[in-house]
């Protein structure tokens, strides 16, 4: 729009320099020539703006309906035989389309204290369009492995939070996409949508 209107604005004011110009000493019908030309030029031009808008927008829209779309979903289990905490993050590529530098990153919070454990994900994995995996992990015995002693700070009330974000390459651009955050409940012991 903003093009257009500068188009149109320069060729009025085009025809208006020869409307008024003495200089140039055009007669009525070199002047109606003139300005019928200017017409014509700024109308393509302003036709050429939009059809290279269109494309611009055509092919914006194209780039992201390739983008490839990860579905993430935490699901608490126990175990049959000690009743212990089991925790599975189920991850499903819901388009056709493939990820490139796939990694899964996630981090438990403790008291503003950030723990990684992206271990449990290989980093820069390809997946596949309508490719589905999961991994299990015991929260207890993985935080400890990080140096969090998981139960204790269960047994003094402090908000233990799960945060998982997914990182993938796409048209040679790092995406950074937040799934979802996780709050444990002792009670439970569970992972809660916060």
């Amino acid at each position: 729009m903003i093009v257009s209107v500068a188009l149109i604005t320069a060729g009025l004011c085009a025809s208006w320099y020869l409307t008024v110009s003495k200089s140039l000493d055009l007669d009525d019908a070199e002047l109606v020539s003139s300005i019928v030309a200017i017409a014509a030029s700024v109308g393509a031009l302003v036709s050429a703006t939009f059809v290279i808008f269109s494309y611009l927008q055509t092919n914006r829209a194209f780039i992201e309906a390739q983008r490839p779309q990860l579905l993430i979903l935490l699901e608490n289990k126990y175990e049959s035989e000690t009743n212990l905490p089991v925790s599975f993050i189920h991850y499903n590529n819901i388009t056709h389309n493939k990820f490139d530098d796939l990694t899964i990153v996630v981090e438990v919070t403790i008291d503003g204290t950030k723990y990684s454990l992206g271990h449990l994900f290989r980093s820069g994995m390809t997946m596949i369009g309508q490719d589905s995996r999961q991994r299990s992990f015991k929260p207890c015995d993985e935080l400890a492995n990080v140096g969090l002693d998981m139960p204790a700070y269960e047994s003094l009330g402090s908000k233990i939070e799960l945060d998982i974000t997914y990182e993938y390459t796409f048209y040679r651009k790092l995406d950074r996409v937040h799934a979802q955050k996780y709050e444990w409940n002792g009670n439970s012991k569970r992972w809660e949508i916060c």
